[in-house]
């Protein structure tokens, strides 16, 4: 490791919180799907931030717009009304007629917001005791105290509780058990359709999830879907819900939504909506006007059908280029799963081990779940940089395992 590298290391492990594990590397500066550190070496970044840079590092017209509004006003405060703002809202409810926004800063920050919002649909529309929720087993909501109240390893809440009370776990892809669930108390089902973080990358079937719109609707209970990560063309549509056909109640956007700055989104359909009013919830940086400029680059580029597509195309190479390494590895390389630019491998191997061999070839992946690769490049990745991915991934292997 070099002189600045090691630099910044020591100051941050000496001033920061230990809370992250890193990769030993310091940042200088980063472009498209490549990262390049203090001391001048490239990685390419199969990361992408864990799910933010859709667009990649330091996309143009995020830069541009961000640049602009930094010259217009940098906040404002929810007290006024802002053009950007509005504009974002406008956007991102374009394919959801008669929904509306809530800007927050974090994934965490809207799954917060929408456990107060499914409580208040609860308790006016079916009683007082209607304030209970059901997740899925297997599913990450985050990490502060109610978005980790849904999050299902017990890991991230070891020590951290008494949490919320009320939440009721079922096994992700069983409906006969979500649906002895669904009693008069409960007030909301919350669930990603494909999970990434929490259980090393698994989609749902499309049956499944087209039930648990149907019984939600059955029993008068809110479908909240989150997509935090799965959203904004990760999965090779502008939701990933949208490969099933159903229509949520409260959708939750955050991470990519605003190319790299914090915004969160919670958008709400009409029967949340009459529920709540002036002061009913708030956040005085939800929404920041530069933040939206950013978010407003992302959605109007994401949402375009021939990025769509060229998402779709390119996690079919990637796809390919897995399943083949499989074939030429099966005694290391196990399940591949996933959709668009998100796939898990399974590895027989350590994760941990085969993320820093890759870190020392220069390629950055993480992991999902106990013992996933996670694949998580920038939607604007170009096919020469996938096939240096899955290469490298596979010397890594020969080189460090067999």
């Amino acid at each position: 490791m070099r002189k600045k590298n090691i630099r910044d290391i020591e100051l941050s492990e000496a001033h920061i919180l230990g809370t992250y594990s890193r990769f030993p590397l310091s940042v200088e500066r980063a472009a498209g799907s490549w990262l390049y550190d203090r001391d001048g070496r490239a990685y390419l970044d199969f990361t992408s931030g864990i799910g933010v840079l859709n667009l990649g590092h330091c996309h143009p017209r995020v830069v541009k717009a961000v640049k602009e509004q930094t010259q217009r006003y940098m906040h404002v405060s929810n007290l006024f009304y802002s053009d950007v703002q509005a504009e974002l809202a406008r956007e991102l409810t374009g394919h959801l007629p008669g929904y509306q926004v809530f800007f927050g800063n974090s994934g965490a920050e809207a799954v917060e917001g929408a456990i107060k919002f499914a409580r208040r649909y609860g308790i006016q529309t079916r009683g007082k005791s209607c304030w209970k929720i059901i997740a899925m087993e297997g599913s990450f909501h985050g990490r502060t105290a109610g978005a980790l109240s849904l999050t299902w390893g017990r890991h991230y809440r070891k020590n951290f509780g008494p949490l919320l009370r009320g939440v009721k776990f079922v096994p992700f892809g069983d409906i006969q058990t979500l649906k002895r669930e669904l009693t008069k108390d409960v007030c909301a089902v919350f669930t990603e359709v494909i999970q990434i973080e929490g259980a090393g990358i698994r989609p749902a079937e499309k049956q499944y999830v087209q039930e648990i719109e149907r019984l939600c609707r059955v029993f008068g209970v809110l479908l909240v879907v989150d997509e935090i990560q799965s959203g904004l063309g990760r999965t090779g549509c502008f939701f990933a819900f949208q490969h099933y056909g159903v229509q949520p109640d409260v959708i939750l956007s955050a991470k990519a939504l605003g190319g790299g700055l914090p915004l969160s989104a919670i958008i709400v359909g009409p029967r949340v909506q009459e529920h709540l009013g002036p002061g009913d919830h708030a956040s005085t940086f939800g929404g920041n006007p530069v933040a939206c400029a950013a978010g407003l680059a992302v959605v109007k580029t994401v949402k375009s059908e021939r990025f769509l597509q060229s998402v779709r195309n390119k996690g079919q190479f990637l796809r390919e280029l897995l399943l083949s390494l499989r074939e030429r590895m099966p005694d290391v390389v196990g399940e591949i799963r996933g959709t668009g630019l998100v796939w898990g491998v399974d590895v027989n191997v350590p994760v941990k081990d085969v993320i820093n061999g890759c870190l020392n070839r220069g390629v950055l992946l993480t992991r999902a779940g106990e013992n996933t690769l996670r694949f998580l490049p920038p939607l604007t990745v170009k096919p020469v940089e996938v096939r240096k991915a899955v290469k490298v991934l596979e010397q890594c292997l020969r080189e460090d395992f067999q």
